[in-house]
């Protein structure tokens, strides 16, 4: 795991998965009194296109952006361009609970991956009146923008006493693995984004909708 870029190893690739793990790694390089020029010479992946769009933002375009726009996806891109991983070092800026996907993925084709961690996702304290205001009435949807989301609420409920709205919740999903973290709660997915950016989420929310009228 790298926890200073100043002392950092020079990487072959950086890998960023979300918009959230471009804003945190440059917070940290500008800390460290470098930029973008830290980058020079490297390739550069990004799992989605608003991920490549918070990376243009820093002046930095994506060599990989893929159709798929899912780890899974990320990783045959990957594959298509460079068969050969072997000892290639790879810089993973990432949140403190990233899932393993990609830096197990990058591992089994022989690349050394560092996590640098670069933001912390945090559950929020509720108390049972917040709850109840909230879910009183029951909303027709919740949203669910990533896996930590669902973790989160599911968290909340149960600790405000209210586990009983679990099974009661409508999700609207922004991409398959957080489709597959509500699943895991037995929450209902009411309808999932084709492609995972807020854009396309809200568009399934519209589409849903208009279905229940």
């Amino acid at each position: 795991m790298v926890t200073d870029l100043s002392d950092g190893p020079n990487f072959d690739w950086y890998v960023f998965t979300s918009h959230n793990a471009v804003s945190g790694f440059f917070e940290h390089l500008k800390a460290a009194e470098k930029d973008s020029r830290s980058l020079a010479g490297a390739s550069i992946a990004c799992v989605g296109t608003e991920t490549a769009n918070a990376l243009l933002s820093h002046g930095l375009r994506a060599d990989i952006t893929p159709t798929r726009q899912t780890s899974v996806g990320l990783l045959e891109k990957l594959d298509e361009v460079d068969s050969d991983f072997s000892e290639a070092p790879v810089c993973f800026p990432c949140s403190h609970i990233a899932a393993e996907t990609i830096p197990s993925g990058l591992k089994e084709r022989g690349a050394r991956v560092s996590r640098y961690p670069v933001y912390r996702t945090v559950k929020p304290d509720y108390d049972a009146g917040e709850i109840e205001s909230v879910f009183d009435p029951m909303p027709d949807l919740v949203t669910f923008t990533s896996s930590s989301t669902v973790n989160n609420l599911v968290s909340a409920l149960k600790e405000a006493g209210r586990e009983d709205l679990v099974d009661r919740l409508v999700g609207a999903a922004i991409g398959p693995s957080t489709a597959a973290a509500a699943a895991e709660h037995n929450i209902r997915v009411g309808c999932e984004s084709e492609e995972p950016n807020i854009k396309e989420l809200i568009k399934s929310i519209f589409e849903y909708l208009q279905e229940k009228e």
